[in-house]
This record gives structure tokens, sequence and C-alpha cells, in this order.
């Protein structure tokens, strides 16, 4: 079975994503050129979605023992924890900006 898995799927490809996932955003200061953290969330889950659509989601037992998915998964749900009430604050205020369409204009 591993070699089946091994030809069917670049898992040295996907595996160096997620690696590559952890060193940009397992960091104490992850995306210090994002003005703020709406933009970090924003450039965060961009990242980790590219990463898992491609993820075929085997089984651990065919994946090798390094394997980064678990964490970068972890970082992942983390930085999205701690970026999220300074982002929420900035789309409130965004859409508190946005003019309400009056009945007359629809």
């Amino acid at each position: 079975m591993q070699a089946l898995v091994g030809e069917a799927y670049d898992l040295a490809g996907l595996g160096e994503r997620y690696r590559a996932f952890l060193r940009r955003w397992d960091r104490a200061d992850p995306a210090p050129e994002a003005p703020d953290d709406l933009a970090r969330s924003l450039m965060l889950l961009t990242g980790w979605l590219q990463i898992i659509r491609t993820d075929p989601r085997l089984p651990l037992r065919y994946l090798p023992d390094d394997w980064p998915a678990e964490k970068a998964q972890r970082v992942c749900h983390t930085l999205h924890e701690r970026f999220a009430p300074e982002a929420g604050r900035i789309v409130t205020g965004l859409l508190d900006t946005v003019p309400e369409e009056s009945s007359a204009e629809r």
C-alpha cells in the first residue's frame, strides 16, 4: 500500500507545502508586512486553503512519520483565533461605513 500511495500522490511536494506554511506562520510575529490582523487572517486562510485543497487526507499510517500537516493545522487554528478579535473589529468598522441602500434605490 505504501508503494501505491507513493506513486499516486506527491507526498514530498505536499509535505513541503505544509513545511513552507509552518516556516511562514509558526513564529512569534507572523506576516509582519501585513498592515493589520484582518490582512494577516486573510493571508493565513488563503495559504491554508491552497494547501488543504490538494491534500488527499490519507490515513496517517500511509504518511511519513514526520508528516507536518497536524502541526500546521494547529498553527492555523491558533493564529486564526489570535487574529479574530482585531479582524472582526476592522470588518465591523468597514461595514459600518458602507451606506445602506434605501428602498427607493432598489
